[in-house]
């Protein structure tokens, strides 16, 4: 059986994010089929690799061959400014070593020796890569980040936020207009694989081409633990930044018109609002009721789930984020806002979802479903029970089958 050559930028069985995607993907493949994978980085910084190495050094990943590419002199004095003067130079630094990757395997590998090549991650759809140009049979995805920030939200970003977030807009109208150097591997691709079914339809629309709906994040395991408390126990899990909108939650816990005791909040995570957050906390005497734990390692994180009735999500620019499948893998229910992949996920009844309004009307909403929960739990046991439901449907077993059916279909065209 022909390998299939596999492209993540990042990989990594020690972190999460687009680490973890990537890892996770290809462990699924090898099952299937022998694997080799090209990436670039295990941890941090571009070209840095200790941590998949020592990981390889003490285990062996059967089917599966890992190759790290190095980033080549331009590719590292881009990464370089990307550190030291502005973090806009990521994008060339990416593009650059995304070419060091496909030297690579022009100069090693023979296309005849692959069933098909498959570009994991990154998982923007602004960096499709350059193996495409290696072989006829491409598989882009699952890619995302195609949608654009509410306008009303912006008031709560902090300026750095704000800025970021335009040129990030503003991108998306340039390419989604059919702009840019996306039409080429969007058009060359056998199946281009899309996160969420918004970014499906808004790929399709924008390059005229069918797409596949497969999530980049699904659960690894599935704990039916369940914690029984006088209080209703919230979790935030996250970066302590305006982009996950953490103010949201606590402006909703504010205006509660419930005793203190009746709810707990752990907040988990570092960020540059946290000292602020918690002098917001402070000043509406809501610090009694929450734990702050700060950032704290993957299992411990899991442990505060297991411990929780309801996770809260408030981040206004996450397609499927892991927190939210770490939720479901402790069979923690979730409140989100009504964008993105929170919409595919809880709307059969795993969650509540928050209607995208005003910034005022969102603190509402969030407020209205915490007072129903703290009123009724039985509302977190029917959701819980959704989710005992659907776990099969949210596993990486369940993403790697539907998968593997892509992949055969692209080898038999």
């Amino acid at each position: 059986m022909k390998s299939i050559l596999i492209g993540a930028y990042a990989l990594s069985p020690k972190h999460g994010s687009e680490y973890g995607i990537g890892w996770n993907f290809v462990l699924g493949v090898s099952k299937y089929f022998p694997v080799k994978v090209i990436y670039g980085t295990s941890e941090g910084k571009m070209g840095s690799n200790a941590t998949l190495t020592h990981y390889l050094l003490e285990n062996s990943i059967p089917n599966v061959e890992v190759i790290f590419c190095k980033a080549g002199i331009l590719t590292q004095a881009f990464d370089w400014l990307n550190h030291n003067v502005a973090n806009l130079f990521f994008i060339f630094a990416l593009k650059s070593w995304h070419k060091d990757a496909l030297k690579l395997v022009q100069r090693n590998f023979n296309p005849d020796d692959f069933e098909l090549v498959h570009q994991i991650t990154p998982t923007g759809y602004r960096s499709p890569g350059q193996l495409w140009k290696f072989h006829k049979k491409f598989v882009l995805g699952p890619i995302g980040g195609t949608s654009s920030l509410p306008v009303q939200f912006y008031k709560i970003l902090a300026l750095k936020s704000k800025l970021s977030n335009l040129m990030r807009d503003l991108s998306n109208t340039y390419y989604l207009n059919g702009y840019g150097e996306l039409n080429k591997p969007f058009h060359y691709a056998k199946a281009v694989i899309c996160a969420t079914s918004a970014d499906r339809n808004r790929i399709e629309s924008s390059f005229r081409i069918k797409c596949y709906h497969i999530r980049e994040n699904h659960t690894r395991f599935f704990s039916t633990s369940v914690f029984t408390d006088s209080a209703l126990r919230l979790v935030w899990v996250g970066s302590i930044d305006s982009r996950k909108a953490l103010i949201i939650l606590l402006r909703a816990l504010k205006q509660l018109d419930v005793p203190l005791n009746s709810w707990k909040l752990d907040i988990v995570g570092e960020g540059p609002e946290k000292k602020t957050l918690q002098e917001f906390a402070i000043k509406e005497s809501l610090s009694d009721q929450i734990v702050w734990h700060g950032a704290v390692p993957r299992d411990k994180v899991a442990t505060i789930f297991q411990n929780s009735d309801v996770h809260v999500l408030s981040s206004l620019m996450d397609s499927n984020p892991t927190v939210l499948l770490e939720a479901f893998e402790n069979c923690v229910p979730t409140i989100a806002i009504n964008k993105y992949g929170a919409n595919d996920l809880l709307s059969n009844g795993c969650g509540w979802l928050v209607d995208v309004s005003s910034v005022d009307n969102v603190v509402n909403q969030f407020s209205e479903i915490i007072r129903m929960l703290i009123d009724d739990r039985n509302y977190v046991q029917v959701a819980k029970q959704k989710i005992l439901e659907n776990h099969k449907d949210l596993s990486w077993d369940k993403a790697i089958e539907d998968l593997v059916k892509i992949y055969k279909t692209v080898i038999n065209e």
